[in-house]
């Protein structure tokens, strides 16, 4: 009897061990579970604080500088720099190709054969070159569209803006 009344205590110990395990288990799943949460609400926290200072700065300090700046002027003054970027580069290479026409017409003045047309001077090219850029500094992109054929509706479109500012923009200079 002594041993089935040992099995018996042991059988009661084991299912009361499995029980305490179990909701030690449980116990263990919850306390997770709330350590991701509360992790994840600081989480949450701290980015809002990020946020809510950058936004402070930009708001104090960059927001009023940006408002300052006439962004239609700086759109202008980049479109007219980089019109001027364009028409230097190809001026530049046609000023490298009738140059080397030179010197090719030079070779040919003394090898046998000689070419059939007279290529500019150096003068007529830098003279070309120096009223097509003051033409793209002194005007406009309005005025340089117009200049070229198109029309107001045209010239609108393309750049985006209404006739009445083509037509000021065209009055002005």
């Amino acid at each position: 009897m002594a041993t089935l009344h040992a099995l018996h205590v042991l059988e009661n110990l084991i299912s009361t061990a499995t029980k305490i395990y179990a909701i030690g288990g449980e116990i263990f799943t919850a306390t997770a579970i709330l350590w991701a949460l509360n992790l994840l609400a600081n989480l949450v926290r701290k980015v809002y604080q990020a946020g809510r200072a950058v936004g402070h700065i930009y708001y104090r300090f960059i927001k009023p500088v940006f408002a300052m700046i006439n962004w239609r002027e700086v759109a202008v003054t980049v479109g007219q720099g980089l019109l001027a970027t364009v028409m230097l580069t190809y001026q530049a290479g046609l000023l490298t190709g009738r140059t080397m026409y030179s010197v090719s017409g030079w070779l040919a003045n003394n090898w046998p054969t000689k070419p059939t047309a007279k290529p500019e001077t150096i003068a007529q090219v830098v003279i070309t070159t120096n009223a097509t850029v003051e033409r793209c500094l002194t005007l406009s992109a309005v005025q340089l569209l117009r200049a070229d054929g198109m029309s107001q509706r045209q010239i609108a479109a393309t750049l985006g803006i209404t006739r009445y500012q083509v037509r000021k923009e065209l009055a002005i200079k």
